[in-house]
Formats: C-alpha cells, structure tokens, sequence
C-alpha cells in the first residue's frame, strides 16, 4: 500500500473506532485514562476482526488457485512467510488410525531412513513438517 493509501485507511478506521466507541460520560474527556483505555479495546478487537478477515481471504485465494508468492507477494512478504503463517494444513492435527500414521518427531538423519522404511512396509508419504511426517497406507501396495 502507498503511503497515501495508509493514511486514507488509518482515517477510515479511526471513523469506525469512533463509531464503535462509547461517547465519554459527563465530567469525562477525551483524553482521561478511561477513554483512551475503551480505544485501546476498540482497535483491538478491529485488529482481531482484520486477522481474521485476512485469514479468510487468503484461503479463498489459495482456494482459487492462487500462488503462495503471489499472495505473499500482495501481502509485501515472502512466499515462505505467506505458506507458514497461513497455510492451515499446516496446523490441522493428524491423528494416526489403522490407514494413517504419524513418524515423528524424528531428528533429521533419522527421518529420511524411517520414511523409507516405511515406504518399504506400504506407505506413502502425503504431508511433512518439520520432524514430523504423515504417512498414509497405500492400497497399490
């Protein structure tokens, strides 16, 4: 965002907070420690509400086939950043069952020799983290 552009958007939601924010009660002003607590609240939860605003527009991107560097890009970071601070792949918990199991955590010299040796007994490999693998029962084999 340009610079003008920020501060047409910090103007926007300094209107919204005031519209949000009750009005000072009689004897109050507008810089009393009270007031300038309930904006403090206000922006917070505008904070909360943009995060998750933005969250879901980039699941909608990446649900459209979108890039993780063009999104990371629109966000002015790096692919990486966009991928880990949004991917909720990432986060989901996998719970092992009789089909999927769980290898890890596994130090880096260890976990390329438990993958393969679980690709010897039938299974595939379908998400890695970091030490931690997923591997799912492959029915071809």
């Amino acid at each position: 965002m340009s610079n003008e552009a920020d501060v047409a958007l910090s103007v926007r939601l300094s209107k919204l907070a005031a519209d949000l924010e009750p009005s000072p009660s009689d004897g109050e002003s507008m810089q009393s420690p009270e007031a300038v607590l309930r904006s403090v609240a206000v922006f917070g939860d505008i904070a909360r509400v943009s995060t998750q605003l933005q969250s879901q527009a980039v699941a909608t991107a990446q649900d459209s086939g979108l890039s993780w560097a063009k999104i990371g890009k629109a966000l002015g970071i790096s692919r990486q950043a966009a991928q880990q601070r949004f991917d909720t792949r990432r986060t989901e918990a996998i719970q092992a069952t009789e089909t999927m199991r769980i290898v890890g955590p596994v130090s880096r010299n260890e976990e390329v020799e438990q993958i393969n040796a679980a690709g010897r007994q039938g299974w595939k490999l379908i998400r890695s983290l970091h030490g931690e693998h997923a591997l799912e029962l492959d029915d071809e084999s």
